[in-house]
């Protein structure tokens, strides 16, 4: 059986190979947050894989709320010189929990439709205050800020649109229990935007879609972690909905190689990070969840609920379009089967 982390390791070292300009990011110090999640978890361990492979001499803040409850997969870390682990709520950084840098990348966002559930003040304060707090530090340090931003800022469409490009916007509801994680996206990219004016501050904001892959919690909530979980528990995957909403799927090694191509070779303030063959419905991506073991002989059924709380994005459809990015030489790698046959192998089945 392969391991997480051998393909964690293997998705990153894939990364590292890629035909960017690394030489770019010689000697410098790069603060990475919210490293306890599946996305900041594998930029972490790209970049640390890129100095070695390149021999770069990068080194790396690696910011956690909780350094007790990092993942196996990220324990390699605390072993790494290069690697320092800092232990802070975004929301309580300062000056002085951490020393220079320069590129900061903001993964620090309650990211779980639970959590936003549950605890929407926190996913507010995190996309708020925190980016705030990040921000003002990086103008102190003159240093490059990437907003790692959502698709859940583009609102609900239902105008027949089939992709999303960076300036089409639809209708949120503020006070919708749904709205904390995507109304504070929204505002974290405005104060990105403003620091970005009134202090020339070096940025960018990268929207990514669903991304799904090797360290997705099987709680998340999203439906990819939903299937993913159905699958190692040998059960069928009951849809709650007709499952013909559309949505992007992004191998999160591709999602990864599409911020560093945007970081290191873009020249805009935002881009869309979604793999164009990953653009399927809800409905399709179960099946292939089904399919992809099929000595289990799952099914794909379909039941009615009441979700009065509609903690669910409703909008039919939420397809980004890439093609800014795909224009910087972007190539998604990995195929959707492929990328759920190595989510399913993390997992062990």
């Amino acid at each position: 059986m392969i391991s997480s982390d051998s393909i964690m390791y293997e998705d990153a070292l894939s990364i590292s190979k890629l035909d960017l300009p690394w030489d770019t990011l010689a000697g410098k110090t790069i603060l990475v947050t919210g490293v306890g999640g599946m996305l900041s978890s594998l930029i972490t361990r790209a970049f640390l894989t890129i100095t070695d492979i390149h021999k770069l001499n990068i080194h790396l803040l690696a910011l956690t709320h909780n350094i007790t409850q990092l993942r196996d997969s990220n324990a390699y870390l605390k072993k790494r010189p290069d690697c320092f682990l800092i232990e802070s709520d975004i929301c309580d950084l300062t000056e002085s929990k951490i020393g220079s840098f320069d590129i900061a990348i903001n993964g620090a966002s309650p990211a779980r439709p639970a959590l936003h559930a549950t605890n929407p003040v926190e996913t507010l304060r995190a996309n708020l205050i925190g980016t705030d707090n990040l921000l003002r530090c990086s103008v102190n340090r003159n240093a490059k800020f990437v907003m790692i931003s959502s698709s859940e800022v583009y609102g609900n469409h239902t105008d027949g649109i089939d992709r999303i490009d960076e300036f089409t916007f639809g209708y949120l509801d503020p006070i919708s229990p749904r709205s904390c994680y995507p109304e504070g996206k929204r505002a974290a990219e405005a104060l990105v935007a403003s620091y970005n004016r009134q202090f020339g501050l070096d940025a960018l904001i990268a929207r990514f879609g669903h991304i799904y892959g090797p360290g997705m919690a099987l709680n998340d909530g999203r439906v990819q972690a939903d299937f993913a979980a159905d699958v190692v528990n040998h059960q069928d995957i009951a849809l709650l909905s007709d499952g013909l909403s559309r949505r992007t799927y992004t191998y999160i090694s591709d999602a990864v190689s599409g911020l560093l191509t945007a970081l290191l070779c873009g020249n805009d303030l935002v881009y869309n990070i979604a793999d164009p063959n990953g653009n399927v419905r809800i409905r399709d991506l179960a099946q292939q969840f089904v399919d992809a073991r099929p000595r289990f002989n799952l099914h794909l059924v379909f039941a009615n609920t009441d979700d009065k709380l509609r903690l669910f994005n409703s909008s039919p459809v939420l397809s980004l379009d890439a093609s800014r990015l795909i224009a910087l030489g972007w190539d998604p790698q990995i195929t959707l089967a492929n990328g759920i046959d190595r989510t399913l192998q993390s997992l062990g089945v």
